[in-house]
């Protein structure tokens, strides 16, 4: 059923774009999104830029734009916390009735915000995008991404995470204030979003290929926000180390009883240096594996109760003109011009 919408002239949506050395990046991206934006007249639209301590000139940049686009606001991050952080500042900083995440190098096609806001409009509190051809991805990218999204369907539970949908989606204001009132401090952005809830409308869209420059996303960093992703929503590791455990010791009896027949009702002497070595081995790993997994969680918790917050501000630059006032805004980026 569609709900009523805020009773203003123009719904103001907030784009929420993390920047992490995206210098060459951001004279492409804000004009794109500036024709972009303008055709869809049903909104006031301002770009949040979060710079996530960048080592180029990206925080440069992004002044010198502010001068000429008085729709961009800049949140200057202390250091760098990662994206997750990031796109949660922004979240915290924005005030507007909607907010889009996404990237800054131009794979999240600026075109699809029309008919984000469309769903949004016609009553779905989150329009997730999700990606149906990532060939401009790697070999590798596609197929941990397609692994990721396999087991984290069956490991989280009773939080489903949709296949292929990353970040970049809209989020109305009350879903933005429910994100904003989780506590955690390890955040798995994904599984948040899937968490929260709310009616949520899925559209497909094409990955393009980045702008310019190469990913960021190491196989290290992918490997530590899978794992974020598993032991944020789910114990069930810590049962599939309990299983294995189970097994193991199950394993370890019956293998014993059948020695003990053989050797006793065949006669075989009991095997020696590579039965025991092996036996060993294999339980050495199972419970390594067992500690391992319940270190992250030790590990986790010991970060969570420390209490620290999720990000430390340097410097906020609001946009300059604030919402429902697109006439005053054209003129500054005329008199800019």
């Amino acid at each position: 059923m569609n709900r009523t919408k805020p009773q203003v002239d123009r719904l103001h949506v907030s784009l929420i774009i993390p920047v992490h050395n995206e210098a060459d990046a951001l004279p492409l991206l804000v004009d794109t999104l500036q024709t972009v934006t303008a055709s869809i007249n049903a909104c006031d639209w301002t770009y949040l830029f979060i710079n996530d301590g960048s080592t180029d000139d990206s925080l440069a940049i992004l002044q010198a734009l502010q001068g000429k686009h008085p729709r961009i606001g800049i949140i200057n991050l202390s250091r760098c916390f990662g994206k997750e952080y990031a796109v949660s500042a922004g979240l915290a900083h924005s005030d507007a009735d909607a907010v889009v995440l996404m990237d800054a190098d131009l794979q999240d096609p600026p075109q699809c915000l029309a008919p984000m806001v469309e769903a949004w409009q016609s009553g779905s509190d989150v329009v997730a995008m999700r990606r149906i051809d990532r060939q401009v991805d790697s070999w590798f990218k596609r197929c941990s991404a397609a692994v990721f999204y396999g087991v984290a369907g069956r490991l989280t539970g009773e939080v489903q995470i949709p296949s292929q949908v990353g970040d970049f989606r809209l989020m109305s204001r009350r879903v933005v204030d429910v994100v904003n009132a989780l506590p955690e401090a390890n955040r798995c952005l994904k599984g948040l979003f899937a968490w929260v809830g709310f009616e949520t409308a899925i559209i497909d869209y094409k990955r393009e290929s980045r702008c310019v420059g190469q990913s960021q996303w190491s196989i290290l960093k992918l490997i530590k926000l899978a794992v974020d992703g598993f032991t944020s929503f789910s114990i069930i590791p810590l049962r599939m180390a309990t299983f294995a455990g189970i097994a193991a010791a199950l394993f370890a009896v019956l293998f014993g009883l059948f020695t003990l027949l053989k050797t006793v009702f065949m006669g075989e002497p009991v095997a020696g240096y590579t039965t025991l070595l092996t036996v060993i081995t294999f339980l050495g790993g199972i419970q390594l594996l067992a500690i391992g997994v319940l270190g992250e969680y030790v590990g986790r918790t010991f970060m969570e109760v420390k209490g620290r917050p999720l990000f430390v501000v340097e410097s906020v630059a609001p946009p300059i003109v604030q919402r429902y006032r697109p006439q005053l805004v054209d003129e500054l980026e005329s008199c800019a011009s």
